[in-house]
């Protein structure tokens, strides 16, 4: 059963996942940068499929790598392809905000004057602050697991379909792999 109310089951916020922004692998650039911010152990024939910006999580024709790096912890996890149980993509937000955002600038103009205008000026000012709030707190997360471990990207910047494309390229590679 997909959670869409809330973070995936396991997922700690004293942990949350770094942002990633994922493209799929540039031409002739398989292991351009792979030296220097992931622990390397090529496989024979192994190809990058996809592989995000900043490196921390790769796709290949055989597995999956992640690498969170942090001040005073590091985190490293790959998963072969055919261990892959699932993958999953969770938005979530909080619409309540923009609700409340409305419902302050509305306040504001319910309590204008003819002869002052400040209260309605105050009501939009305030009415920015939870609308901000929104916007900050949205977030995708894509959880790639296997019955042993689990990766958890936060995707910031990607529009859903974007992120589902990225657990339709797993997938693709999955299946190319058991094929």
């Amino acid at each position: 059963m997909a959670n869409y109310g809330g973070p995936p089951q396991g997922y700690d916020p004293r942990y949350p996942p770094r942002q990633a922004n994922l493209a799929p692998a540039a031409q002739g650039h398989a292991t351009q940068g792979y030296e220097q911010s992931t622990p390397k152990a090529e496989i024979a024939g192994e190809n990058i499929v996809l592989e995000s910006t900043n490196a921390e999580l790769r796709v290949t024709t055989h597995r999956v790598r992640y690498l969170l790096k942090r001040t005073g912890s590091t985190k490293f996890v790959s998963i072969m392809l055919d261990a892959i149980t699932s993958c999953e993509v969770t938005h979530t937000s909080y619409p309540a905000l923009i609700v409340i955002a409305v419902l302050v600038f509305l306040a504001g103009i319910a309590m204008n004057s003819s002869r002052d205008n400040s209260p309605s000026l105050i009501g939009a000012a305030l009415a920015v602050i939870p609308s901000i709030a929104y916007f900050a707190t949205r977030r995708q997360v894509v959880r790639i697991s296997s019955p042993s471990a689990h990766i958890d990207v936060l995707l910031v910047g990607i529009g859903f379909d974007h992120a589902v494309r990225v657990v339709d390229a797993i997938e693709a590679a999955r299946s190319a792999r058991l094929a």
